[in-house]
């Protein structure tokens, strides 16, 4: 099994979960991805990080079946693994960010690019759909028509409770504050250009 899949297009952010099992999992993960040596190298580093997190997951299997309709097992497809992956690495960005991104980045899930420079961009706009699975998505329509995404993947600013309201966000007029991200997509097996939002808030009218 591919476990590298586990991280499938997530740099991390937005879950809202609060089951006390998902906080065990995240702590032992956390710790366990804290205590891998800088000096593996990439095959290395994937596949550790990826029986950390289906070691801390497989005890509560009855509770992942129950809440996300996953079968968690170490027999588990990579379409599984990919869908745990990203229930577990979003909570985890709040609570060891600094592991995360040691990690992400030694195992090129993130592409490096030191040339490029990547600006802080901001649009107004008017929200026409919000998707929230597994993470947020703000769905608006360009001038020619055509819609764009713009995906809730870490800290928001923002002065309203973004958390419990975001979904009051639909059809309000705003303005979001993003950044362009390359994340690695495992489907096409190439980079694609995300839009992470920085920041949002309502237009005063």
């Amino acid at each position: 099994m591919k476990l590298i899949l586990l991280f499938c297009s997530c740099m991390f952010f937005f879950t809202g979960f609060s089951q006390t099992y998902m906080d065990t999992i995240v702590q032992k993960s956390c710790t366990w991805l804290s205590n891998i040596p800088d000096s593996v190298n990439k095959e290395a580093m994937n596949l550790r990080m990826g029986l950390c997190l289906l070691n801390a997951s497989v005890p509560y299997s009855e509770q992942f079946k129950r809440d996300y309709d996953i079968d968690v097992s170490y027999q588990m497809d990579n379409n599984e693994a990919a869908k745990l992956g990203v229930i577990i690495i979003l909570k985890m960005a709040d609570a060891c960010p600094t592991s995360i991104s040691k990690i992400t980045s030694k195992s090129g899930i993130v592409k490096s690019n030191k040339t490029d420079s990547i600006k802080v961009k901001q649009i107004r706009c008017t929200i026409n759909k919000i998707e929230n699975n597994p993470f947020v998505v703000l769905i608006i329509k360009l001038s020619n028509g055509t819609p764009a995404k713009f995906y809730w993947l870490g800290n928001i600013d923002c002065s309203m409770d973004i958390k419990s309201n975001y979904k009051s966000l639909k059809n309000e007029e705003v303005f979001i504050t993003f950044k362009e991200e390359e994340l690695y997509d495992p489907e096409i097996k190439e980079y694609r250009r995300y839009n992470v939002i920085k920041g949002i808030e309502k237009v005063n009218k």
